[in-house]
């Protein structure tokens, strides 16, 4: 592979470069270098998730070793040392590199160009319980259910699957750079593989990806689990000195929009009134103000019938002012 000298920076590069190539990786090192934020753009077919990929991993790759070679070579200074001769010096910070592309499709064909370089840090990629649970029943159910449903379990110790992520130390397939063919955790998965590797070994793909994401040095996921902050901090991700790249960015804007927007049907507000109503009706027809657990409804002593009517209430306002607004069809 050409070992290519850009900025003062060596990065390996799967192909002899095109000089578009050579500009737009040099933009990249020269914002990393910088600190600072850049919106880089190039043709569709010049190769610009490799570039992106070679770049960024490159300067990490040069930043680490300058570290190691500082550590090295730093001399003790009076006020650094202890009694015990050890020098004191507070760690630098190498950062992680957390990637996101709109889908995990487009993700997909981001680790795959990754695995054309030399490049093999260590890797994950987020997903939900969607699409990477594989147990025989959660894995059926979807949205809240199926959340609850994982949470359940795994809080019981009542999936295997959960269970063998800290017993086998997570999912372990083959290198097939490594003469020896020895098995690592390491080796980079996109989320097809990953949902059959954990098949395989009956271990959880879900509860993995979201166990190596605490250490792992490059991180793929879809840029709404960045932009959606419920999202985001159910990953507990430590975004501090991180290179976060948005590929695909044109579509950034709707995403965000996404995110930062709520529905509400007719038959939500509907289905609220209705739930309000039993509720009113349990008080009525229980002496003593009782709240029962009719028909799957929580009992909640905070709940008192004027707090009930006052609610019912402001729910049919609600629903009679939206009615009135009249939108297009």
């Amino acid at each position: 592979m050409p070992l290519l000298n850009i900025r003062e920076v060596l990065v390996d590069f799967p192909y002899e470069p095109y000089d578009c190539q050579l500009d737009y990786m040099g933009k990249v090192i020269e914002a990393l270098q910088g600190e600072n934020d850049a919106l880089l753009e190039s043709p569709t077919g010049t190769g610009k998730t490799l570039c992106l990929l070679c770049a960024v991993l490159g300067w990490r790759r040069a930043n680490l070793e300058e570290v190691k070679r500082k550590a090295k070579t730093r001399r003790p200074t009076f006020g650094d040392v202890t009694g015990g001769g050890a020098v004191i010096e507070a760690p630098q910070v190498i950062s992680r590199i957390i990637y996101s592309s709109r889908t995990h499709g487009q993700l997909s064909q981001v680790v795959n160009e990754l695995k054309k370089t030399s490049y093999r840090p260590e890797t994950t990629i987020i997903g939900s319980r969607q699409q990477l649970c594989i147990h025989p029943r959660v894995s059926l159910e979807v949205g809240t259910k199926q959340n609850h449903s994982c949470r359940v379990l795994t809080a019981s110790r009542g999936c295997h699957y959960y269970n063998n992520v800290d017993k086998s130390g997570g999912i372990v397939v083959s290198n097939p750079e490594d003469k020896d063919n020895k098995k690592s955790t390491s080796v980079v998965l996109d989320i097809e593989d990953l949902v059959k590797s954990g098949k395989s070994q009956e271990v959880c793909p879900y509860y993995h990806s979201k166990g190596k994401s605490k250490n792992a040095e490059l991180i793929f996921m879809p840029y709404n689990y960045l932009v959606d902050p419920k999202i985001r901090a159910t990953l507990n991700l430590n975004l501090k000195d991180a290179i976060i790249i948005f590929d695909e960015a044109h579509n950034l804007a709707k995403v965000c929009s996404m995110a930062a927007s709520s529905d509400l049907s007719g038959r939500e507000v509907a289905g609220c009134i209705s739930d309000v109503q039993r509720c009113i009706d349990a008080i009525q027809q229980v002496s003593g103000g009782g709240i029962p657990n009719i028909g799957g409804l929580i009992p909640d002593e905070s709940l008192d019938l004027p707090t009930l009517l006052r609610l019912k209430e402001m729910l049919l306002d609600f629903e009679e002012k939206v009615a009135s607004i009249g939108f297009p069809r």
